[in-house]
This record gives structure tokens, sequence and C-alpha cells, in this order.
């Protein structure tokens, strides 16, 4: 299947476009808190969406600036989900602008974690995945990368995310797995992250 917006190819089960984030399928079927209305949240990324679109076109004929922003929605154990938002660059300090409408409780939103300097280069790392058995190993080269506090995973609905920081370069990607994959165990050393996952 491909992507009716980037062309990219696309997994039948996936919800959105790993290249593009595109929904792919409606979220109603795995999103239910009865206290979000996710609908605001939707039109909120799409009017983000555009801004960072004419923002990336601009920054083409620019060169970059180096700026953008993340929004994490995380529940886990039953609990209300919370929403991290972090920034840099031209959209440091927009926190409010870029929640502003989404119907977000305030106690739901974390305040941003300790700042880290914005590295200048942003580069997708290189990896080998292995199957044994039911589990999946990602192996991702991480060069000058010094420890594991330097490295983020997250396990999303049907991805895993890998945010790494060495000295003068950050690291970044996304590897799709089967929906209702576990991280059973992460290590890193000799510039390298093993991710073992359960399927």
């Amino acid at each position: 299947m491909r992507c009716p917006n980037c062309s990219a190819d696309v997994d039948r089960k996936w919800s959105y476009c790993p290249s593009c984030g595109l929904r792919m399928r409606s979220m109603d079927s795995f999103l239910a808190f009865p206290s979000f209305d996710f609908s605001d949240i939707d039109r909120e990324m799409d009017r983000m969406r555009k801004r960072m679109m004419g923002d990336m076109k601009k920054a083409m004929t620019e060169g970059p600036k180096g700026s953008g922003f993340s929004i994490s929605i995380v529940s886990s154990g039953g609990k209300e989900p919370k929403v991290e938002v972090r920034t840099f660059g031209d959209y440091k300090g927009k926190e409010d602008e870029i929640l502003r409408g989404s119907g977000v409780p305030k106690k739901a939103i974390e305040k941003e974690p300790s700042k880290r300097k914005v590295p200048e280069i942003t580069e997708e790392p290189k990896y080998e995945v292995k199957r044994i058995g039911s589990r999946l190993i990602f192996s991702v080269k991480l060069h000058g990368v010094k420890d594991l506090r330097d490295v983020d995973v997250r396990a999303l609905e049907e991805s895993v995310e890998v945010r790494a920081y060495a000295e003068n370069k950050a690291y970044f990607t996304i590897f799709p797995v089967p929906r209702g994959a576990k991280i059973v165990n992460q290590t890193f050393g000799n510039d390298e992250l093993v991710i073992e996952i359960k399927i």
C-alpha cells in the first residue's frame, strides 16, 4: 500500500505513514480516552504541520535555521495521558501556542526536560535488524554517543523511536514494529545500541 500524501510504502496495519505522518486509518479503535477530544489536537497538529511545511520551504531557500518542535502523548498503566512539548529554534517559547485550542488539560502537560544544546547536524543512524524466534534485535550504530543516558528509546503504537546525542550531532530514526511489540532489553557499548523487542 502507498501513502496518498507522499507515496511511501505503508503496511496496511499501520495507523500513520512513517514518512509524512499522515493518518492512514481512524484512531478511534485504539484511542478511547473519555476525558480527551483528540479531534482538537488533530486540527491543531494539521495547522502546525501546514506551518512547518511553509517553514521548511522557507528553510530550503534560506538555509537551515535549526528549529522545530515535538509533541509526545504517553499513557501507561491506566493513568491519565501525559503530554510533553519540546521546542527549539524559532519555536522556542511557543509551547502554549502549539497546545492552544487542543483541549488538553493543564495537568496533563509535562514541563520540558532539562535543556540540551541543539546539535547542528541530525542524521539517521545505520542499523541492522535480525529476527530470532519471537524477538527482533535492532543494532544501531551511534558514533560519538557516550552512554545510554544520551539515548532516548520510545515504544510507540506500531514503531520504536530512537533519539541519541553525540558531542556535535544528533541521531534520529523510527523502526516499524508489529502492533503489541514490547521492548524487553536495551544495551549500549562501543558506539552501538542494541534493542531487543518481543513480538
